[in-house]
């Protein structure tokens, strides 16, 4: 699995008008949305770092989780996957560190690596065999704040990275179309396997990655 550390990022902050959370079921469609969106540059602009409206300096913190997303638009209708990719971080440093105290009050044992994943209804699962997996799950399914968050960074990361395959498609393309054809095969199918997002807790350290 390609996997990176989180990064020590600020504090969550959005603007004191954010639109309130919406329901668990919509997570997906929304992203499924800006991700044609962006791909066919309808409705949405993609512009430079420190160019995005809506995202001044000395917004107003916000503590829940499920308000915060990484796909706002801001005030004029622009997004860019600078800022997706900057809020996307700090939404998830803020659900690990949420994590990291729930598992210490919870007495969750961390000695092995605890892996989550998202289900196809959006549920919060442990991968593979953890003593406390039950319990950790019910973190989840309890708490639609965590469950957002999850599904909200899931969904970011995965079009971030489908952004930077199809980027990287399109420059292979001009320098030999047939080989990129060949290469990146696996966008043009409907049956091809996705990649699943992981958070995982290792050694201490949380990071996240696809396998």
């Amino acid at each position: 699995m390609d996997s990176r550390p989180l990064q020590h990022v600020t504090p969550l902050q959005t603007p004191p008008n954010v639109a309130p959370a919406r329901p668990a079921d919509a997570t997906g469609d929304f992203a499924g949305t800006l991700r044609d969106a962006l791909r066919s540059g309808a409705d949405a602009a993609i512009v430079p770092d420190g160019a995005v409206p809506g995202h001044e300096a000395g917004a107003t913190a916000l503590a829940d989780l499920a308000s915060f997303d990484p796909f706002d638009f801001g005030s004029e209708g622009v997004i860019s996957t600078v800022s997706i990719a900057e809020r996307s971080e700090r939404l998830a440093a803020e659900l690990t560190s949420r994590l990291d105290r729930l598992f210490a009050d919870n007495g969750i044992d961390i000695a092995g690596p605890v892996a989550l994943r998202s289900d196809s209804h959006g549920c919060v699962r442990v991968v593979g065999e953890h003593a406390d997996a039950a319990r950790i799950e019910s973190f989840f399914a309890e708490s639609f704040e965590l469950q957002q968050a999850f599904v909200r960074v899931s969904s970011s990361q995965s079009l971030l990275r489908a952004a930077a395959e199809h980027e990287a498609f399109t420059a292979a393309y001009a320098e030999d179309p047939r080989g990129a054809v060949t290469r990146f095969a696996h966008l043009f199918s409907a049956t091809a396997p996705q990649p699943d997002f992981r958070l995982t807790l290792s050694a201490g350290e949380w990071s996240w990655g696809f396998e």
